[in-house]
């Protein structure tokens, strides 16, 4: 069932990814040429941005928080809400939010936790911290959220000789955390929402504690092409019917191939669709803002002061999520790079 939001508002989204980047011809010594290209071919992925040093998720989500809030001119103690959405946290425990928020210096009345969603984690997040806002009502001013979605892909359990299938795999995928700057507020745009979950084909897409990642291309390709679009056909009927058409769609980065047959079966013009693929790959629940953030000249071409958009988020779980939402054309976006370490212990401790 289709839900909505008319008092949330997106104020900004901030991408940051490591600095290093790697041309998917380095996979040839392990591929060979015709595999290389073949797979190019297929993704659309030509580069990615992967870090080189030992940076977790929480050394992209700093940088990415503190831009996000610099530009915004937000204080740490405007954030009520604090969200991270990962498949691969700094640290099993606490949360890594908690060290994202001391980093921030965040204050102490400020709800923080992590959510282990991947591909359709930055749609589901979105909802999330808009949800929690609207506990606070508006009696208390406009409560401000971040929402951090994002990961580094390294496997720790990808060790010693990798099966060509394995090289395939790892050409996919980047790094990347987003921060989405959300306020409740009365002047808040139609945001409408729906969510599935498939846990019958939860080992589709697997990685046990001790293991490196299992994943079944061909069940995912089907799940985008069948079940996803029929999803997205469905939300679109239940909308109500003044809602403008979306002027761009932006969905999961999974790979292009699949992103064209899900355009193709759901008659959108290529030119709608916002892409992050070519020199970024998959990076997981960062990959719709990114491809926001990588194509704010064009959103930034309308002169309509609002841009209605359609997210769709697909995968690990089963799971999928969509969103219609309305964003200011002078949304702040930015991509930032960042190599940077932080360390989780004070320089007195």
């Amino acid at each position: 069932m289709v839900g909505k939001f008319d008092d949330i508002e997106i104020r900004g989204i901030v991408t940051c990814i490591p600095k290093n980047e790697e041309d998917m011809q380095e996979f040839v010594e392990h591929l060979g040429e015709k595999r290389v290209k073949k797979q190019i071919r297929m993704t659309g992925v030509k580069s990615r941005h992967i870090s080189h040093t030992s940076q977790m998720v929480a050394d992209l989500a700093i940088p990415a928080a503190k831009t996000l809030m610099d530009r915004l001119s937000w204080k740490p103690e405007d954030i009520r809400v604090l969200v991270l959405v990962t498949q691969h946290p700094s640290f099993v425990t606490p949360a890594t939010s908690f060290f994202i928020q001391r980093e921030l210096g965040i204050s102490k009345e400020c709800l923080v936790f992590d959510v282990n969603l991947g591909c359709s984690g930055y749609v589901s997040g979105l909802r999330i911290v808009s949800s929690c806002l609207r506990q606070f009502g508006l009696e208390q001013g406009n409560p401000k959220g971040i929402l951090l979605a994002g990961d580094i892909q390294r496997d720790p359990y990808q060790v010693g000789p990798k099966t060509a299938d394995q090289w395939a795999d790892m050409m996919l995928f980047g790094d990347g955390v987003s921060a989405t700057g959300i306020e409740l507020t009365q002047e808040g745009s139609p945001y409408f929402f729906e969510e599935y979950s498939d846990g019958s084909d939860f080992l589709t897409l697997l990685q046990e504690h001790d293991r490196a990642r299992v994943m079944d291309g061909e069940r995912i390709f089907e799940y985008a092409i069948n079940d996803v679009t029929d999803y997205i056909g469905q939300f679109c009927e239940a909308l109500p019917k003044e809602l403008t058409r979306p002027e761009f769609y932006v969905f999961h980065q999974a790979q292009k191939f699949m992103l064209q047959n899900v355009a193709m079966v759901l008659s959108i013009d290529e030119e709608k669709m916002l892409y992050s693929l070519e020199h970024h790959g998959n990076t997981s629940s960062a990959s719709i803002p990114l491809a926001i953030c990588l194509n704010r000249d064009r959103i930034r071409r309308y002169d309509a002061g609002k841009i209605p958009l359609l997210l769709c988020g697909f995968g690990m779980g089963l799971s999928c999520s969509i969103a219609y939402l309305s964003v200011d054309t002078n949304l702040v976006l930015e991509l930032v790079e960042s190599d940077e370490k932080i360390p989780y212990k004070r320089q007195s401790e």
